[in-house]
């Protein structure tokens, strides 16, 4: 599997997507977090490219920085709010990744005590959202709402 998250400092764009957790795609919330906690078995070297495993403090800041924007985001959107692959990058850290034909948006939540996490987001018309945030103290639900609208 390769690294797959929005690179620092070259302008954003989503390349390509790692593979989920499971080959089945959940249509709800807990069965994806329920699903990705298969991401805590990865051991060193899991992609045989010397990749980090996954951290249960990272996936935990992970799942808990998901469950706060989806809760905000189905409040404000509704309940047709779309569960994203959640998967892991080689470096640790996990991606959040919704691909639907009206958006895209990649979430890399790092682990704690490390750099800031960062987010890329697009719509087919070129509307375009990127940036940096600390999951710990932020959701990203208006960014979520701003891509379902757009």
């Amino acid at each position: 599997m390769a690294k797959v998250h929005v690179p620092r400092g070259n302008g954003g764009g989503i390349a390509s997507v790692s593979p989920a957790a499971s080959s089945a795609e959940p249509h709800d919330l807990d069965s994806a977090i329920e699903m990705s906690k298969s991401l805590l078995d990865l051991g060193p070297d899991w992609d045989d490219a010397g990749a980090k495993p996954i951290d249960a403090s990272t996936w935990k800041r992970a799942t808990g920085f998901l469950r706060r924007t989806m809760a905000k985001a189905t409040r404000s959107a509704g309940p047709s709010v779309p569960v994203p692959r959640i998967s892991p990058c080689s470096d640790g850290s996990i991606d959040l990744f919704w691909k639907r034909p009206g958006f895209q948006l990649l979430i890399n939540i790092q682990p704690s005590g490390t750099v800031a996490s960062d987010f890329y987001g697009e719509t087919p018309n070129g509307f375009e959202l990127k940036g940096t945030f600390d999951p710990d103290t932020h959701d990203l639900n208006v960014i979520l709402g701003q891509l379902l609208v757009n």
